[in-house]
């Protein structure tokens, strides 16, 4: 398939649709893609159908398993878009999952940043945990909704865990999107702490009719955070 007609594209209609490659078991329904899950998702290895999931490989580039010799798998961010999303609301306490409280305040640009940053902002790294939730990068899609959802990252074999909490950056069925972002540009310059964001470019692309809560974003519009390290 020409690379122009993969991923999304249109109907006759114009209407949005997929195209994948045909040994993906995937079928376009009027409710949306099915993928059968028979043969699916066996342990750890899941599917791997190196387009969209690949195996994951350390810097030597060499395939990683977990300890029971299974593949460990991840997104190929070359073809696939990735939406983070996150409560509209600024933090102003993450103490913990239960304490964590959000104002009625908008977030900045430099708020999304400060989320992100937020646990290695909090202290080092404990040993067995990650740095944040995920890696944002350009072309990647950012959202708002309204309510958070706190996590705190806990490693109980090595008793380790995350001095603050932190939005999960995921979207659930509950929640409504609010404003939507395209991702132009992200900076990770901290020789320390390789996923420390100290850059983000935002241009809203979408916002709902409630100005109130988004008068500080127009669509079409570009805002950018630096961080200093």
């Amino acid at each position: 398939m020409p690379k122009a007609e993969r991923g999304f594209t249109l109907n006759p209609d114009k209407s949005l649709t997929l195209n994948f490659d045909p040994s993906v078991r995937a079928q376009k329904l009027d409710s949306g893609v099915y993928i059968p899950l028979d043969g699916y998702g066996q342990g750890i290895d899941g599917t791997v159908d190196n387009w969209t999931i690949v195996p994951l490989r350390n810097q030597n580039g060499e395939v990683m398993t977990n300890t029971d010799g299974r593949t460990l798998i991840g997104v190929n961010l070359d073809h696939v878009v990735c939406i983070y999303s996150l409560c509209r609301r600024k933090v102003d306490n993450r103490t913990s999952v239960n304490a964590y409280h959000c104002t009625q305040e908008t977030k900045t640009v430099q708020d999304v940043m400060n989320e992100f940053n937020c646990a290695m902002d909090a202290g080092p790294i404990g040993q067995g945990l990650p740095a944040t939730s995920y890696k944002m990068t350009p072309g990647d899609l950012f959202q708002f909704h309204e309510n958070p959802k706190p996590w705190i990252a806990t490693n109980p074999t090595l008793g380790t865990s995350w001095a603050c909490a932190m939005d999960d950056m995921n979207r659930y069925e509950d929640q409504v999107t609010q404003a939507l972002f395209y991702v132009e540009e992200v900076e990770y310059n901290d020789p320390d702490r390789a996923l420390y964001m100290t850059k983000l470019s935002l241009k809203c692309i979408w916002k709902e009719t409630d100005d109130n809560k988004f008068s500080s974003y127009t669509v079409g519009q570009t805002y950018t955070a630096v961080k200093s390290i």
